[in-house]
């Protein structure tokens, strides 16, 4: 092992330990270990002009993407209704609408980050069991594992799939065939674990029509409303139909997320500061 692999590995040490420890912001923690490196390389006399090469701009512009899409699908109040007809079709049974949201929140995070998905069903979901005045604790935690598993479900599901299929240059559905599947039994499991764990909060009881019908059902804005579901239907497709037009994912989701900031004339201030830029 050379001395530039193990400063690697030591720096690599150093930057984990901070993220780890909480002390340090996990973005500033990244920063200082990029920064690190090149003063390493710099006085190893190695050159740092091309290290800008290194960061990968699909992954940024999808990512940047997909969260402007839908920021503006949740002022719409898009998910509030998809909550909502979730909460109903379940017809008060707890286990129903367990499993239900599971799924949900699987599905959202194989398109959406995991940490979108999470503040977009978690609230919600919290008003539900406050309402009924159950456990929240098998919604959550259920909500939590189902994120992370819908997420390895597609290319576009999590910042390390689109780091890996824009390396390895696989297509959204070459992803989506090898990871989706096994993804989906696992996302089957969840709910069942919870039901077991929690049996006792969960089994035989229901929650009443009034407490669902309680919940915000109305779209926000009803034309906001129908261009985002329009421009996610349209994002999704091209995506799935790649291997026809050869439009990278990347620039499909620039392609929804220009479009929909176009139509639905949202402040571009206002979206822009709800991107997750600590992420990116």
């Amino acid at each position: 092992m050379d001395v530039q692999t193990i400063i690697g590995i030591a720096i690599l040490i150093i930057i984990y330990s901070m993220i780890a420890s909480e002390r340090v912001h996990r973005t500033i923690a990244a920063m200082f270990g990029a920064a690190l490196t090149i003063v390493v390389l710099a006085a190893m006399g190695k050159p740092v002009e091309n290290v800008l090469e290194y960061i990968d701009m699909n992954t940024i512009i999808l990512l940047v993407s997909m969260m402007i899409i839908v920021t503006i699908a949740e002022k719409s109040g898009l998910f509030n209704v998809l909550s909502w007809r979730i909460a109903k079709l379940s017809k008060g049974s707890l286990f129903a609408l367990l499993a239900l949201l599971v799924v949900l929140t699987g599905v959202l995070s194989a398109f959406v980050d995991n940490v979108t998905t999470v503040l977009i069903v978690g609230p919600i979901t919290l008003e539900i069991v406050r309402r009924a005045h159950v456990d929240p604790r098998p919604f959550v935690l259920s909500e939590i594992f189902a994120s992370n598993i819908g997420g390895t479900a597609t290319l576009i599901g999590d910042p390390p799939n689109i780091i890996i299929g824009s390396q390895l240059k696989l297509g959204f559905n070459t992803f989506l065939v090898n990871t989706a599947p096994i993804s989906f039994l696992i996302l089957l499991i969840v709910p069942l674990i919870m039901f077991m764990l929690y049996i006792r909060d969960i089994r035989g009881k229901k929650i009443s029509k009034r407490v669902i019908e309680g919940i915000p059902h109305k779209p926000e804005d009803i034309v906001l409303y129908k261009e985002s579901i329009a421009v996610l239907i349209l994002v999704i497709t091209l995506f799935m139909t790649e291997p026809i037009h050869h439009i990278p994912s990347p620039m499909v989701a620039l392609i929804g997320a220009s479009i929909l900031l176009l139509v639905s004339r949202v402040s571009i201030t206002e979206v822009i500061t709800s991107v997750d830029w600590t992420t990116i």
